[in-house]
């Protein structure tokens, strides 16, 4: 990872972890995304007992084949059509037949 990051700092490196002490290392390593497979696998078991028929539903959006239904990340440049517009003036729906299901604004996490 070290070197991969040296050769490319603009490089996207994904990695595994088993700790959130081992995220935190990785990360400093140069890890863009840590994927921790324990704590993926607890939260998934917790959400299948609380929300048994929403994490069915989207486990069909998200890899069903023929379901004409996706969910897409989009990034909104500064200076593209839809900055400095609200989502209902921008008309994405009408425009697109897309749904906006959320916004991240720079610096948010």
């Amino acid at each position: 990872m070290l070197s991969a990051r040296s050769l490319n700092r603009d490089l996207t490196i994904v990695t595994r972890g088993l700790t959130a002490d081992a995220e935190r290392k990785l990360r400093k390593a140069g890890a863009n995304h840590v994927i921790l497979p324990h704590a993926i696998g607890g939260r998934r078991m917790a959400s299948v007992l609380m929300h048994p028929h929403v994490v069915d539903f989207l486990d069909v959006v998200m890899h069903s084949e023929g379901l004409e239904l996706w969910l897409e990340d989009i990034a909104v440049s500064g200076a593209g059509d839809l900055a400095e517009q609200s989502v209902g003036a921008a008309a994405i729906r009408t425009c697109t037949g897309a749904n906006v299901l959320a916004i991240k604004t720079k610096g948010a996490s």
